[in-house]
């Protein structure tokens, strides 16, 4: 390895070999990977977008000289970069790549955090996913998430037995798709049933009525 220079927070390009313009991107830090699989396709994501920003500013070089290669390593992330182009020209572009990766591995990490919290879309008043997971938990219903249970559900699930128990599942879902404008999970469990729609207390009263007459005609 012959020199080293710094590139952007986090990572250090490496020259292998004298004159020759390839460079090894030791990524650090808060880049290193956690698990394989969303790395590699990071990797792979960053290594199209640059090969193709290098092709069309540098329609000259040929396409088996220019490329991006990605490998996940122990602890770090490893990304080779080989082109005709002088030193300082490939440097620039391992530098690009070195910010777009850091860029995309940012958001990542941003949308991976906001994703677990549990809020409602500004527009919709619909809750996120995580926002249904919470009232599941909670078998509460939230803005935007309407939970209907049926009552003595284990009572009748042992009277009815699991055919029949689950043609009722079927037959409430139905009749809650039919009659209610949102969008119907269906049974999540233990009898409950989930619906994602905009709730107003008159819709809530026509969902009650619409669901004790699913029962009555599955009974």
């Amino acid at each position: 390895m012959i020199g080293a220079a710094p590139v952007c927070d986090g990572f250090v390009a490496v020259q292998a070999g004298a004159g020759l313009p390839m460079f090894v991107l030791y990524g650090q830090g808060s880049y290193a990977p956690h698990s394989g699989q969303p790395v590699a396709e990071l990797g792979a994501s960053a290594c199209g977008h640059i090969t193709r920003i290098v092709e069309e500013q540098h329609s000259h070089v040929a396409d088996d000289h220019v490329g991006f290669g990605f490998f996940p390593g122990a602890g770090f992330l490893v990304i080779a970069y080989v082109a005709s182009l002088n030193t300082r020209t490939a440097l620039n572009y391992v530098d690009l790549f070195a910010r777009h990766i850091s860029m995309c591995w940012e958001s990542r990490r941003l949308n991976h955090a906001l994703s677990r919290v549990a809020y409602m879309h500004a527009g919709t008043r619909l809750p996120n996913h995580a926002g249904i997971l919470r009232a599941l938990a909670s078998r509460e219903s939230a803005h935007g998430l309407l939970l209907i249970a049926i009552d003595d559900h284990d009572s009748i699930s042992e009277l009815l037995g699991p055919e029949r128990i689950e043609l009722l599942h079927e037959t409430v879902a139905t009749a809650l798709r039919g009659s209610f404008p949102g969008r119907v999970i269906g049974c999540v469990g233990s009898g409950v049933f989930c619906v994602i729609t905009e709730i107003t207390d008159r819709g809530l009263e026509h969902v009650n009525a619409q669901f004790q007459q699913s029962l009555d005609l599955g009974g």
